[in-house]
């Protein structure tokens, strides 16, 4: 039987031209380090969450990560991706503003700062309920240090109730839920961090009324 040990570090040593250097980062995942001194990350996922969640409107909630995900001093690099997949259900019967806050920062709680924002409006009236929703992002790191920066394409969500058609219109959707449309694209608002600070990632959503309400089922964040 062998054993190989690998050394946790923060800065890994260029290896000689075709060769990896395999290492444990100070989060504990393991990642390598080619010859062209570009890191690449082997363990995707920080955080899994299957629980359904409460009903969540006007009180700002956590829904993914907090405490339990830190993000430890210099651990993210240059083209590192969090991605994020987001599974729910929305009723709103008056058309209020959803968002959805990614927060990075040393408390792991609602007070750290947002470095990912997204906005959506509600649908209003109509039939239906718990219109079922999805929503993915991803946001890519482009420098790092005390005022690190990032990059996200637009978001992608998707909102319908295929049983209950509209009257008029092309799309078979239900006049409620957390979106007009099946599929939209948001604008995303990315804002500067500091990545030589330990930290912790964390999601929360809330809405701009009482009649706008949504529940999660599935929440996933990946570091790739």
């Amino acid at each position: 039987m062998a054993q190989l040990d690998l050394k946790q570090t923060a800065s890994p040593v260029t290896p000689s031209s075709g060769y990896d250097s395999l290492y444990f980062d100070a989060n504990g995942h393991p990642r390598y380090f080619d010859s062209a001194s570009i890191d690449h990350r082997m363990s995707p996922k920080l955080v899994l969450n299957t629980t359904t969640s409460g009903s969540i409107n006007t009180t700002e909630t956590i829904i993914l990560g907090g405490s339990s995900t830190p993000i430890l001093a210099n651990t993210l690099k240059i083209n590192d991706c969090i991605r994020g997949t987001l599974n729910g259900s929305c009723i709103a019967t008056v058309q209020n503003t959803s968002t959805f806050k990614l927060k990075l920062g040393t408390t792991g709680t609602l007070s750290d700062a947002n470095i990912l924002t997204f906005s959506i409006s509600s649908a209003s009236g109509g039939v239906g309920t718990s219109i079922q929703f999805k929503l993915t992002f991803d946001l890519y790191v482009l420098t790092v240090g005390a005022a690190a920066t990032a990059f996200a394409p637009r978001a992608t969500l998707l909102s319908a109730d295929f049983t209950v058609p509209k009257t008029s219109g092309p799309w078979p959707i239900s006049d409620e839920g957390i979106a007009t449309q099946p599929l939209v694209l948001l604008n995303p608002t990315v804002t500067a961090f500091n990545s030589t600070v330990n930290n912790f990632l964390t999601m929360s959503y809330v809405t701009g009324g009482t009649t706008t309400t949504s529940i999660f089922n599935f929440g996933l964040l990946e570091l790739i």
